[in-house]
């Protein structure tokens, strides 16, 4: 049986209706495209327009061919367009990636050339995130540089979600995560609530339906760290180590585990180390 994937709305930064507002997927996808092309004029009138070979995203078949993979469209968003790769669902091991071959992938096809050292910091974003919350933000495995056909493509391969029913019990809510994002680790708020990515806006009253996995019953955010960037992550570094600290081992009252076992917490320290050294120069100790 195929996973249940709702068509258009898995990845992407999508306009949202006014509160109080219904629309169809089809009718945001077209806006999408509007928008799309009117950025894409208001580039060329300033002089600053991309290349039209950036212009013009790969198609599946230019995908396919690239990659030596069959793959099936799952969803599109504002940015990228998402694939399904039938290979690592049947067993296949990527040589791109050090994955077990079980792993559920999903291929993320940027719609926009982006450039590997864009590419590796997003990549690097993510891991911290994920790291930390391994059932709200689908970890990024491996960065993709293609060309095809005259053409070049960028994209990730991306932890697949597989979407839960709506109406679902929502065992681990994403409220949670955001509120120990800016109160006890202390980072700006970068999610980007518009329809489809997976996390609600209380400040506007969007109330957009949240993106439940159906296995684990947490929300998923899954687009990008948008205005994140790796200083956020190196001033925050001291509060999340107390963070992951707090909640490492066995509660003493309850005798239930925390949120990390200390064999989890050594890797997040060892991740965020080496993000340290990475993008600040200075070199600690996990």
């Amino acid at each position: 049986m195929s996973p249940e994937v709702r068509p258009s709305t898995q990845e992407g930064k999508a306009s949202v209706a006014p509160v109080g507002e219904s629309r169809t997927i089809f009718e945001i996808q077209q806006q999408q495209a509007k928008d799309a092309a009117d950025l894409a004029e208001l580039l060329k009138e300033l002089g600053t327009a991309p290349e039209q070979n950036n212009m013009e995203p790969l198609t599946r078949r230019q995908w396919e061919k690239a990659v030596g993979k069959d793959l099936s469209f799952l969803g599109r968003g504002m940015n990228r367009t998402v694939y399904g790769v039938s290979s690592f669902l049947e067993g296949d091991q990527d040589p791109s990636s050090d994955l077990p071959a079980d792993k559920r992938l999903v291929l993320k096809a940027d719609k926009t050339w982006v450039a590997p050292e864009d590419q590796e910091e997003e990549k690097d974003l993510n891991g911290v995130l994920s790291s930390l919350f391994p059932d709200h933000f689908p970890k990024i495995h491996a960065n993709l540089q293609v060309e095809v056909d005259g053409k070049k493509g960028s994209g990730t391969y991306t932890e697949r979600v597989y979407f839960a029913p709506q109406g679902t019990e929502v065992k681990a809510p994403f409220a949670i995560v955001e509120k120990i994002l800016k109160e006890e680790i202390g980072l700006p708020r970068f999610l980007d609530s518009n329809i489809g990515n997976g996390v609600k806006d209380e400040r506007t009253g969007t109330k957009e339906e949240s993106i439940v996995d159906r296995g684990t019953g947490a929300e998923v955010y899954v687009d990008d760290t948008g205005i994140l960037i790796p200083a956020d992550i190196l001033k925050a570094r001291k509060n999340i180590l107390a963070f992951v600290a707090r909640n490492t081992g066995v509660d003493a009252e309850t005798r239930k585990l925390k949120r990390y076992t200390p064999e989890e917490a050594d890797w997040i320290k060892a991740n965020l180390a080496a993000f340290t050294t990475k993008y600040s120069g200075e070199v600690l100790a996990a």
